[in-house]
């Protein structure tokens, strides 16, 4: 009897022991995983800092974790094809933002600059903007300011056209209310400052043709289903 008790045990603890084991091996592989999509995530948000608001910074940073995503990538236990399918279109999203970044670096080296401008008086220009009180100045701004948003994730031609004839309608309407030059001036010096910005980054997405721009989110999107479906983990 005693020594079945102590086979019991005995077996009970290497089940245990192997259990336990294989729990702290998929708590590894979730880490591991959990990594790999933090760190795309990541590299997602700072391609965006850098292409819409110059935070040209974050460049090193985007280009070591890519290389930390693909080395993670090589060493997965998945099947070869959906392996090399992965990294294609992790070295092709990279390599996109590479060639962007090097073309807003020379095209738009001031861009952070008028981005925080516009972004620092934003709360001031609207302020000043309602207390005109004419709602089609205020419509023509929202308009403005939509357009410009729509270019930043999708350019275009008709969109660079849309933009610069709203600008014009704003400024001539401002122009043409004979404001006290406290109201008028600062005004229009933010106005400057957002169509400086808009054109930096026409500019900077010209150079590397507008397909390539709208290329990015939808790769983005399907990179991150891949590393969902593939490498999947638990919270």
């Amino acid at each position: 009897m005693k020594l079945l008790m102590m086979t019991l045990l005995l077996i009970y603890t290497l089940h245990a022991g192997i259990f336990s084991s294989d729990d702290k091996q998929d708590k590894q592989v979730d880490a591991q995983n959990k990594e790999i999509q933090d760190k795309f995530r990541q590299n997602v948000s700072d391609a965006n800092a850098i292409i819409k608001r110059g935070e040209y910074k974050k460049i090193n940073q985007y280009a070591s974790n890519s290389t930390l995503i693909i080395e993670h990538i090589e060493e997965l236990d998945i099947s070869l094809d959906e392996k090399q399918k992965l990294i294609k279109d992790i070295k092709t999203y990279s390599q996109l933002i590479n060639d962007i970044s090097i073309k807003l670096q020379k095209k738009s080296p001031k861009l952070n600059t008028h981005y925080t401008e516009t972004i620092s008086k934003l709360e001031f220009f609207n302020s000043k903007l309602s207390s005109i009180g004419l709602s089609q100045l205020l419509s023509n701004w929202r308009d403005l300011s939509r357009i410009k948003n729509r270019f930043v994730k999708k350019p275009s031609e008709s969109l660079e056209k849309e933009f610069d004839d709203k600008w014009s309608a704003i400024v001539v309407t401002i122009t043409e209310l004979y404001l006290d030059d406290d109201m008028q001036e600062p005004l229009l010096d933010y106005l400057e400052s957002y169509k400086a910005y808009f054109k930096e980054i026409k500019a900077a997405y010209a150079s590397v043709s507008y397909k390539n721009i709208k290329r990015l989110k939808p790769l983005s999107y399907s990179i991150k289903a891949q590393l969902e479906l593939l490498i999947p983990y638990k919270m």
